[in-house]
Formats: structure tokens, C-alpha cells, sequence
């Protein structure tokens, strides 16, 4: 896949689900259904004391639990509609929501400790470098930044690769230019489980991307597959 075509698979995407909020909240709770992504990170990293910043935060699968760890979570979205569910969930809880653009973080410079980015930062976009130094302008010295994206490996990647003809150069691109940064890397497998054929009805129709993963699904009669991902750790100097 080029990277014009990665680009508009993503904003496709963006649109179906900011469009059907309830929709997305389904298949972010199916994702990682294990929850290894949270328990490594924070076997990794103290929360504790910590403002942490959820850079597309969606409807709250990370923002929920680090709000009992750390002493706030900013949780910032473009989604109108996710964040609406986030707000329903976020109750009594030290979360603040905001809406805005990640290449224009409403914060103070070094405003924040922590900064988890979960499936939210592309560096194939085209405001790659913004975001990126948005977020660098927006944390503490010494502060952290969690980000996580797919790996070109993996049985997702295999679903990908039959599907869609050079899919994984956009992957590779990802994980090579996050490296270049400096960052360090850890790689496991998840499982996104969505528990029915009636959810993945729901959540995998409409879009070529979903449709791929739906007709996958159905050829093995399952409800689940295996998403080989990395999660990458930055320190601010």
C-alpha cells in the first residue's frame, strides 16, 4: 500500500468510527483483551504522582485504569463521540477530557510526566513531525513517552499481507522511524477477541480494512486473532 492510500485508509477509519462511537468502544475494548499492554507498562513505569497525557484516548481503555495510578490523566481525542463515552465512564474519576488536534496540544510546555500514545501517532502522516514535537514541547524533563503501534509480524500481519498487496510498509516504516528516535522497543502478542459474530457483525462491516479481517474471522469460524505490537519507550532530555 502507498503511503497516499495508507493515509486515507486511516482517515476512512477516523470518519466510521467518530460516526459510531458505540461501535468503536466495542473493538477497543476486544483489543488486547489480556490487557499485556497495560500490565507491561506499568511493570515498566511508575504512575504514581504522575499528570499523564492520553494522546488519543478514544473512549477510555487506557485512560480509565492509569486514573488509579497516577495523580491525573489528561485525555485528549479528536472524537467527538468517543469522548462523549469517555466522559460517561469518567465519573468520580482524576480524569480530565479535552478535545483538540494532536499537532496542537492544549497544554502548557512541560506540563505533563507520563504520555501514552496507543495506536494514536503515525509517523506516515504528514504532521508526523509536529505531532511528535508537540509532545516533546508538552513533557517534563525527564519525562516519558509510551507509544504503541503494530509490528510487521505476526498473524494480523499475515491477514494484511493476503488481503492487501504491500501492506506492512507502512508498519515497518513506523517501527523504523520510532528506533531512529532513539527509542527502545518491546514486541508481544496480543489477542483482540470480539466474543460474537454479532459484534463482529457490527464492528468489522462497512470499511475494506474491517471487511478483510471479517471474511478472515468467518473462513476460521472465530471470534478472535493474535496482533503482534510494539511498544516503545522515550525519555525526554
Amino acid at each position: 500500500m502507498n503511503d497516499e492510500a495508507s493515509i486515507l485508509e486511516i482517515g476512512d477509519l477516523f470518519a466510521f468510527y467518530e460516526s459510531k462511537p458505540e461501535i468503536y468502544e466495542i473493538l477497543s475494548q476486544s483489543e488486547d483483551i489480556d490487557n499485556r499492554i497495560l500490565k507491561t507498562i506499568l511493570s515498566d513505569i511508575s504512575f504514581k504522582d504522575s499528570i499523564v497525557l492520553d494522546l488519543g484516548a478514544g473512549t477510555g481503555k487506557f485512560s480509565v485504569p492509569l486514573s488509579s495510578k497516577a495523580k491525573l490523566v489528561v485525555s485528549l481525542d479528536k472524537s467527538k463521540g468517543a469522548l462523549n463515552v469517555l466522559k460517561r465512564k469518567s465519573k468520580s474519576k482524576g480524569i480530565a477530557v479535552l478535545r483538540g488536534a494532536f499537532s496542537s496540544i492544549p497544554l502548557l510546555d512541560e506540563s505533563v510526566d507520563i504520555i501514552v500514545a496507543t495506536w494514536s501517532f503515525n509517523p506516515s502522516l504528514p504532521d508526523a513531525e509536529t505531532v511528535f514535537g508537540e509532545m516533546l514541547r508538552v513533557a517534563k524533563k525527564e519525562g516519558k513517552m509510551v507509544i504503541v503501534g503494530n509490528y510487521p509480524a505476526g498473524e494480523y500481519h499475515l491477514i494484511k499481507k493476503k488481503f492487501l498487496q504491500d501492506s506492512e510498509a507502512d508498519i515497518k516504516y513506523f517501527n523504523e522511524w520510532m528506533l531512529s528516535r532513539g527509542c527502545k522497543r518491546k514486541i508481544m502478542d496480543v489477542r483482540v477477541d470480539l466474543h460474537s459474530k454479532s459484534n463482529i457483525d457490527r464492528v468489522l462491516s462497512g470499511q475494506p480494512p474491517l471487511e478483510m479481517i471479517k471474511h478472515y474471522l468467518c473462513e476460521r469460524n472465530r471470534t478472535w486473532f493474535n496482533l503482534r505490537v510494539s511498544v516503545f519507550y522515550y525519555k525526554k532530555s
